[in-house]
């Protein structure tokens, strides 16, 4: 949003945006226009306006045309330097970047330490992500960061670039999206851990959003991609089989005929996957 001043008042600053009204005290501390007693803390736009308008009242002795003046200059560069729509397209249009870019500037600190896990702050949809991502995009952007969100920009765009074997996921359906989800919830990957989907395009993100930033090297990304493909490739096959078709040669009750199915039902599962994983399972507590 641009902020426009009021020119005709003893208090010409309003705005309503919070990025904008910070860039407004740092270019205004910056021509020491302000004294040194800065609060660590506004309660929003409207206590920073207040808190600037007091300030430069202060400092011109309620020379309205001198603080005008001032004000005009500073709007001016601040509707120069406010990122375009262009800018913030991607965020809005591609949900994967946006989640991406919502990781990095959340939960990766100045100095590229990870700080948070994504499941802590996540909001858990696209269109919050995309609130998120671009009030703090504009902050960086009025900011003197702008270096890093050019680093930023060229990261994603090697990712995108040289990774094409990621490719493979981008049709997933619904029960092949949730086969991977659980691959990926091993103890060796844990991706539970990090994430918290409530929707399967959320769970669809979230596997994405994994290989994107958790996993730093192509090498390693692409090396569990073709781990994951025949895995997927089986699974498909013994589909065709379909649930109902159960081997009576593993000698189970009647009953328990019924049960096998409920189970798999439940679970999404084939008769070899069920018995295989109760296998690996009871062999890993020896």
């Amino acid at each position: 949003m641009k902020s426009q001043p009021t020119l005709n008042t003893p208090f010409p600053l309003q705005s309503n945006d919070m990025e904008a009204c910070h860039f407004f005290i740092d270019y205004l501390d910056d021509r020491r226009l302000l004294r040194d007693n800065i609060p660590f803390y506004f309660d929003g736009p409207a206590h920073i306006c207040s808190y600037i308008n007091d300030e430069l009242n202060d400092y011109f002795g309620k020379d309205t045309n001198s603080i005008n003046e001032v004000i005009s200059d500073m709007v001016h560069n601040l509707n120069e330097l406010m990122p375009t729509d262009e800018n913030m397209a991607l965020f809005h249009e591609n949900k994967r970047a946006c989640f991406w870019f919502w990781s990095e500037l959340h939960c990766i600190d100045r100095r590229g330490n990870l700080t948070f896990d994504v499941k802590r702050f996540n909001p858990g949809n696209h269109s919050e992500r995309v609130k998120e991502v671009v009030s703090k995009y504009k902050a960086l952007y009025l900011s003197k960061e702008q270096r890093r969100l050019r680093a930023l920009k060229e990261k994603w765009a090697r990712i995108v670039n040289d990774e094409s074997f990621m490719s493979y996921f981008y049709d997933m359906d619904e029960s092949t999206c949730q086969y991977v989800w659980d691959y990926l919830c091993t103890p060796k990957y844990n991706i539970g851990n990090m994430y918290n989907p409530v929707s399967h395009e959320e769970q669809y993100l979230s596997i994405f959003n994994f290989f994107d930033f958790y996993i730093s090297s192509s090498a390693q990304k692409e090396l569990l991609v073709n781990k994951i493909k025949p895995a997927i490739n089986q699974r498909n096959h013994r589909e065709k089989k379909k649930v109902g078709n159960i081997n009576k040669r593993f000698y189970l009750k009647n009953e328990n005929v019924e049960k096998l199915k409920e189970i798999l039902t439940k679970r999404r599962m084939t008769a070899d996957e069920y018995f295989n994983d109760i296998i690996e399972r009871d062999s890993n507590e020896k």
